[in-house]
């Protein structure tokens, strides 16, 4: 299993919702996600592993965010599926 590293951004725009899906098989990679260095309108993208179906990739962020904001009282996050420098994946937003 490899692990990928997370760059932390801060003022990247969030876009409108979309719902277009990509299809492809599963891929395991373990991740460790900056939660707690987040601030308010700080973001991270995590490209689409090789393999792996987009709307699976978003649902398992959201997973991910949910059970942050669980350890982390108060926060919230949104996601979005994204491009980064030509590479599709999903962007992670903490909002509040």
């Amino acid at each position: 299993m490899k692990l990928l590293h997370i760059e932390l951004e801060s003022g990247v725009p969030i876009p409108p919702r979309s719902y277009s899906r990509l299809t492809r098989p599963h891929s395991r990679v373990n991740i460790r996600y900056p939660w707690s260095e987040m601030d308010v309108s700080d973001s991270f993208f995590v490209p689409l592993p090789e393999g792996r179906h987009m709307r699976q990739h978003q649902v398992n962020l959201q997973v991910a965010a949910k059970m942050s904001s669980r350890s982390h009282k108060g926060r919230k996050y949104v996601t979005r599926i994204a491009q980064k420098l030509g590479k599709k994946g999903v962007r992670v937003w903490r909002i509040k």
